[in-house]
């Protein structure tokens, strides 16, 4: 099966692989990030919307937000539980909108569409910043039904395919497999999920953490 085809079989149910504290805690970091650069009345595209998971974290505006997948199994999830807001079945490769201010590409996007592909998108439809979390390679349970059609990257691979695209990157490893998580440490996870930063281009050091954290933001 293609990509779109295992996220049609998947969209059913699909939410409900994703609610153990070890997620709290991963949409915890990721929520954080996008709150630190989002200002109202910003225009957010989400690459990958899925079924609108990032709708219920931040509540954008149906007017602020647009999501795009090229699944529409889990565009109709997204549709029934967002009414008001805007989906549309559309690969970013392929998107014909105009410049968002956000671009988010949340868990995986990246490597399923190609990071030389999401530069070139992002130069185009991303007017201020970004943020993408990409599978790491490491042993990772909530992605297995996708492996082969996953490109995984190193930290280096990431930070050259965008100099020269006017875009200033930071890295980090997000998630650490060798954390177990309980309820009464959630807050206490969170903070050691991003407090390892990988500020070298030369770091490829992430087989501990189940995602890459990339934020980009366009060079004044």
């Amino acid at each position: 099966m293609n990509i779109q085809e295992i996220y049609d079989k998947e969209s059913v149910g699909y939410d409900s692989r994703y609610k153990m504290n070890i997620h709290a805690i991963e949409d915890m970091v990721v929520e954080a990030t996008i709150r630190s650069t989002y200002a109202s009345g910003m225009q957010v595209l989400d690459v990958g919307c899925g079924t609108g998971h990032v709708l219920k974290m931040l509540g954008f505006p149906p007017f602020n937000y647009n999501g795009i997948d090229i699944s529409d199994g889990m565009l109709k999830v997204a549709q029934e539980q967002h009414p008001g807001h805007w989906f549309f079945n559309e690969s970013f490769e392929e998107f014909t909108g105009d410049a968002h201010d956000i671009v988010l590409a949340i868990y995986g996007q990246v490597n399923y569409m190609g990071l030389e592909s999401f530069v070139e998108a992002v130069g185009k439809f991303c007017s201020h910043k970004f943020l993408a979390v990409l599978y790491s390679g490491a042993d990772n349970p909530d992605c297995s039904y996708t492996t082969e059609h996953q490109n995984i990257y190193a930290p280096s691979e990431i930070y050259h395919a965008f100099q020269g695209s006017g875009f200033k990157v930071n890295i980090k490893g997000l998630s650490d497999n060798r954390v177990k998580p309980s309820s009464d440490t959630l807050r206490w996870l969170s903070d050691q999920a991003t407090s390892t930063i990988l500020s070298s281009a030369r770091n490829n050091n992430v087989h501990y953490f189940k995602y890459i954290m990339v934020s980009g933001e366009l060079n004044a």
